[in-house]
């Protein structure tokens, strides 16, 4: 088998990692802000 017929397009390649770098930043800015909430309700229910 030649090596070019197994060759993936650096194209492909370049969006799939733009893709998967943009689901993993959304996924740790949903995991901040659900800290952050969680963290503003624990404080509120103390000075209350």
């Amino acid at each position: 088998m030649r090596v070019d017929a197994i060759r993936i397009p650096k194209a492909e390649i370049l969006s799939e990692q733009v893709a998967n770098r943009h689901v993993g930043a959304m996924a740790m800015i949903i995991e901040v802000r659900k800290a952050l909430l969680g963290d503003i309700f624990v404080r509120i229910s103390f000075t209350s």
